[in-house]
């Protein structure tokens, strides 16, 4: 008979702890998973950390933390990592009493993107490991994963030639009667802007700044579209990073620049648009749209960007895109016009034909190793 009370004693004792702990087990714990860096390069390394605080009294004894990432991401030591869809990860943690754990992970972003965890969960268990609870903690951790600049060699000697062409336009179109500043001099500076005065007194030679009688700005056409059936994901790739390449070296010289692309903002589903801009701060904006660009979905045809464009024309333009159509080539054509300038960077592989022979602009093929 004792023996028999003990035990009921025993299972209502287990009973009132199981369902104490049910209730008090998630108070006074915290829990998060943070990005270290906010923005990065493709291809370079970053740090996630994971924090768990137990500021009660109570230990947990068997807690796991879950969080989803992109498959993109690797960890460089990928223990308790599962992928499928995304990458799970399940850190097993022990926390005492007033406890606070921090873990840190270094990661390799592979791949341009907008990544979050929107979510953590915790997982655990009573002391007796009989029942197993689980709390859902919302988190809004987030990087940018700008693309890199373009390793294709050839478009470079594009961007040098869109310099000068740019230049050109703007002494031909500076107003000598409306002075903005005075600079120092450069060597593609002519003579006739250097201020012999300002020059002899400071030591060193300085030129007179205009403004332009015809403002002047460049516009890159960023075309993810696929062409046909086909769909090589490292070509739109390539083409945005492309079209990084050429905002990062004129926006460091000072040029207005702006870009009207078909790619979708992976964040709120609409068309990405870089406004005109100039300087540092439109630098960074600018890639953190380039950052959010999902191509992995339809988007809406780059004709009608083109035809919108024609209406507001500044004469110099760079069009990047995979598809080589005829009304696609008509339309930039019609958009440069007689006497503007423009290029076509064709991003391809060594078994894409090529097909444009195009008078009116220059084409270039961007072979991607």
């Amino acid at each position: 008979m004792d023996l028999i009370l003990f035990f009921l004693i025993i299972v209502l004792v287990t009973k009132v702890m199981e369902r104490i702990y049910e209730k008090i087990w998630y108070r006074q714990v915290n829990a998060c998973v943070t990005f270290e860096e906010e923005e990065v390069v493709e291809g370079e390394g970053g740090t996630i950390t994971e924090v768990l605080e137990n500021a009660k009294g109570i230990p947990l004894p068997s807690i796991i933390l879950k969080f989803a990432l992109d498959r993109s991401i690797d960890y460089l030591l990928p223990e308790n990592t599962s992928k499928s869809d995304f990458q799970y990860r399940n850190d097993c943690i022990v926390a005492m009493p007033y406890e606070k754990i921090t873990r840190k992970f270094q990661v390799t972003y592979r791949k341009r993107g907008y990544f979050t965890i929107s979510e953590v969960q915790l997982v655990a268990s009573d002391p007796l490991y009989k029942n197993i609870y689980i709390q859902k903690i919302t988190e809004n951790a987030a990087i940018y994963v700008y693309p890199g600049c373009t390793k294709c060699k050839e478009v470079i000697p594009c961007m040098e030639r869109m310099m000068g062409e740019y230049l050109n336009q703007r002494f031909l179109y500076e107003d000598p009667f409306a002075f903005r500043g005075i600079r120092n001099y450069e060597s593609t500076d002519p003579m006739k802007k250097i201020n012999w005065n300002v020059s002899a007194k400071t030591g060193e030679l300085m030129v007179n700044q205009y403004y332009d009688s015809n403002h002047c700005s460049i516009s890159i056409f960023l075309n993810l579209e696929s062409e046909g059936m086909l769909y090589y994901e490292e070509l739109q790739e390539e083409s945005i990073r492309i079209a990084r390449t050429y905002l990062e070296r004129f926006l460091q010289k000072g040029i207005p620049i702006k870009l009207i692309t078909n790619g979708m903002d992976v964040v709120n589903q609409t068309p990405i648009s870089i406004e005109e801009g100039a300087g540092c701060g439109h630098l960074q904006e600018s890639l953190r749209k380039l950052a959010r660009i999902q191509i992995k979905q339809e988007m809406p045809s780059f004709l009608s960007y083109l035809e919108e464009a024609n209406h507001q024309k500044c004469g110099m333009a760079v069009l990047i895109s995979v598809s080589q159509s005829e009304a696609l080539q008509e339309a930039f054509e019609q958009f440069i016009g007689k006497e503007g300038y423009g290029q076509w960077i064709i991003p391809v592989h060594l078994s894409t034909e090529r097909r444009i022979t195009s008078t009116k602009v220059e084409v270039v093929y961007g072979e991607v190793i």
